[in-house]
């Protein structure tokens, strides 16, 4: 109510006075000031869109900080605090939207018995959230810069592995093939040719070699040049290539104008035939060489065959076995094959 003396807002209180036998004796009646409420309210800390209310136990507002004259008075019997939340315990925290602003704010109130009032005490959720909110943007912020560092970093590196990986690819293509012609080289075939004796001999097979020659090389390469006889050693290398009858036969460049193959689990009969195949095929080629009295490229072959059991750790024996048979077909006219067993 509003003080009659000096007009400003003030709570009254009263108590009826009894004699020692309980008569009716008077009532005392004492006004408090609002404004040592608001004064008080006003030392505590809520933030911007804080508040501060003192109600009646029945619900009945009597003090708002921030204050309103509009607002005393109002009554919240209705409302979940009075409704819900007070009739559980006389101590709590709960949530509400206030009917004044509509702003959703968390609640502490206490209940005091003795006198029948009940304090609240309420903070904003957005203002209670913000430093959470702030930290939790500087964190997203600190997540997403990281995670792009990491994105790029991670980019830099697969480009790096990639090109280190097709670096190394090159380098192992390099490494492994001939140059001019694309077949695999001298390295290569001294490698395969251990692991291929190596697997016929488990499984107690036969394995043949094969060393194939350009017959008259040299004079080819004297008179129609160094060009024309790379060129010519690009065309025998994709014949080998093409006259090979299983995935597991390998053709090299052995060095100079010799190629030499390996045909695991392969036989004399089995190796005959594929001599056979490679003469005709270079014949069929039809590269002009006048200095040879053939009047085109062809090539002698020397065959070996062996059990691979037999020449396991020695494989010296059938590679100088297939030379010898070479140079057989050599002496015999050439355009031809021989055999040398080991």
């Amino acid at each position: 109510m509003v003080s009659r003396t000096n007009g400003k807002w003030v709570i009254t209180i009263s108590r009826r006075l009894e004699t020692h036998t309980g008569a009716f004796n008077g009532v005392v009646v004492v006004t408090l000031g609002i404004e040592n409420f608001l004064a008080l309210y006003g030392q505590i800390n809520i933030g911007h869109l804080g508040v501060i209310g003192l109600t009646t136990q029945s619900g009945v507002l009597l003090v708002r900080h921030p204050f309103k004259n509009t607002y005393v008075g109002t009554i919240f019997s209705d409302s979940p605090l009075f409704r819900k939340y007070l009739k559980v315990q006389n101590t709590g925290i709960a949530s509400s939207v206030s009917r004044f602003d509509k702003i959703e704010r968390i609640y502490a109130y206490e209940k005091n018995r003795r006198y029948g009032l009940v304090t609240t005490v309420a903070v904003s959720i957005d203002e209670a959230l913000a430093p959470w909110r702030k930290q939790a943007i500087q964190l997203a912020l600190l997540i997403f810069v990281f995670t792009a560092i990491l994105i790029v970093a991670s980019y830099f590196l697969y480009s790096d592995l990639s090109r280190k990986t097709r670096d190394n690819k090159a380098l192992k293509i390099i490494a492994s093939e001939d140059a001019l012609t694309g077949l695999y080289n001298r390295r290569i075939f001294d490698e395969r040719i251990l692991s291929e004796i190596a697997t016929c001999a488990a499984h107690d097979a036969a394995i043949s070699i094969l060393i194939v020659d350009v017959d008259y090389f040299k004079k080819y390469n004297d008179n129609y040049g160094h060009p024309e006889g790379d060129r010519c050693l690009t065309l025998l290398g994709n014949s080998l290539r093409e006259s090979l009858t299983r995935d597991n036969q390998i053709v090299a460049r052995y060095g100079g104008e010799e190629f030499a193959l390996i045909l695991p689990d392969t036989d004399i009969q089995e190796a005959l035939r594929l001599a056979q195949t490679i003469i005709r095929n270079v014949f069929s080629l039809q590269i002009a060489h006048d200095f040879s009295p053939f009047g085109r490229v062809t090539v002698s072959v020397g065959i070996s065959t062996a059990r691979a059991v037999d020449i396991a750790g020695s494989q010296q024996n059938i590679i100088i076995a297939a030379d010898q048979a070479l140079y057989q077909a050599k002496r015999a006219g050439r355009n031809r094959y021989a055999f040398v067993g080991v």
